[in-house]
């Protein structure tokens, strides 16, 4: 449904999320407002980073310099993991990973309703 002129007419139409009001425009019309906007990011410690001679002021760019980081940190051992992720959650699992899977071709769940299978592998 074409709602751009309720769009338009928001007194705070210009504090809303440029990304998430794209993505429910079509052509030139607006078929959706965001609803909640998610702050997905990626923190890591600058202090460790140099413990593990890396350079603090190079973070990682692509998931295979994140675990190659990683290890590199967590080869520190005592207890210090280069990596931690929330598994129990729903927005990293949703707004993380799976856009990370999807452009690498994978998904998550495969097969037809009633005998799908999860597609989880584990590095050795």
């Amino acid at each position: 449904m074409n709602i751009t002129k309720y769009v338009n007419a928001l007194p705070y139409k210009s504090a809303l999320s440029p990304g998430h009001l794209k993505l429910a425009t079509i052509g030139s019309n607006y078929c959706g407002v965001p609803y909640l906007a998610d702050l997905s990011v990626l923190w890591y410690n600058k202090a460790l980073f140099r413990r593990a001679g890396l350079d603090p002021n190079s973070p990682p760019t692509s998931y295979a310099q994140i675990l190659s980081d990683a290890e590199k940190i967590s080869a520190l051992g005592h207890g210090i993991y280069g990596f931690s992720f929330a598994g129990n959650c729903q927005g990293c699992l949703g707004f993380t990973m799976l856009p990370s899977m999807w452009a690498a071709g994978q998904h998550l769940i495969n097969g037809p309703l009633g005998t799908q299978t999860a597609n989880v592998a584990s590095k050795g």
